[in-house]
């Protein structure tokens, strides 16, 4: 946060390249106004983003930016975001302490996921249970132009199943690679009486649906398309059901594609 506020070449490249483009789309939005369009077709996203100069409306030269984005599988990633809820709900109902499990093999792991859940919105899984409503304006062979409401909503949802998605990649990582089911079965003495130990062991042994594909990947959809209606999980506060929209963000991921 400090590098966004003052730039400087102390930090690390991530930090500065983000920094950079959100000055640039700061910027640029100082000088005129954004307009977005977003509609959904096929199970993707489009999205218009277009900033034009305050005066001089729909003449040519009063274009600051204009582009539009694509991005495909957005469905997909919500759909495995519900399963991604639904195993670390059920996860925690069973009182199963997913940061103790993950410091049995990685203790950064750990902090990652700590981070994660402390970040995940209680109301998280009541909203992913109901993304098959959204299947019908998906599933449509044109596009399907997004209210503001909707977009808020579709928006929402996204950074949810962007964090829960988040959430089980910590757990592939702890519990799928050979090592790590190595160390597992070593330990199934300790599942008899260890609560974290026999989870674990279950995730090794039967992994469940979301278990077995590319969370990291989905996430990484979601949160691109995300971006794209505006929106980004830096500005979720508390328990609040609306995230505020954050322009700059939004504008500074679109500059970098």
């Amino acid at each position: 946060m400090a590098q966004r506020i003052e730039l400087r070449d102390d930090g690390s490249l991530p930090v500065r390249v983000a920094g950079s483009a959100e000055r640039q789309a700061a910027e640029i939005l100082s000088q005129g106004k954004l307009a977005r369009s977003t509609c959904l077709s096929q199970g993707a996203i489009e999205g218009s983003l277009v900033v034009r100069k305050g005066s001089g409306e729909g003449s040519p030269d009063s274009t600051l930016y204009s582009a539009i984005h694509r991005i495909e599988d957005v469905f997909s990633a919500l759909k495995l975001g519900q399963a991604a809820s639904r195993l670390v709900d059920s996860m925690r109902r069973d009182s199963v302490d997913l940061v103790r499990l993950c410091q049995f093999i990685d203790r950064p792991v750990a902090m990652g996921l700590k981070v994660c859940l402390e970040a995940l919105p209680v109301q998280v899984h009541t909203r992913l249970s109901d993304v098959d409503e959204w299947a019908p304006l998906f599933d449509v062979p044109r596009s399907r132009q997004l209210t503001d409401d909707e977009r808020n909503e579709l928006g929402t949802l996204l950074l949810d199943a962007e964090i829960c998605l988040n959430v089980v990649g910590h757990l592939q990582s702890v519990t799928q690679d050979p090592d790590s089911k190595s160390l597992w079965h070593k330990l199934w003495a300790a599942s008899l009486r260890d609560r974290e130990v026999k989870a674990a062991q279950r995730l090794v042994n039967s992994p469940p649906p979301p278990m077995t594909c590319d969370c990291a990947g989905a996430a990484g959809v979601a949160s691109s398309a995300a971006m794209l209606l505006g929106y980004h999980a830096e500005d979720r506060v508390g328990a609040a059901w609306r995230v505020p929209e954050n322009p700059v963000v939004s504008l500074a991921w679109a500059l970098n594609r």
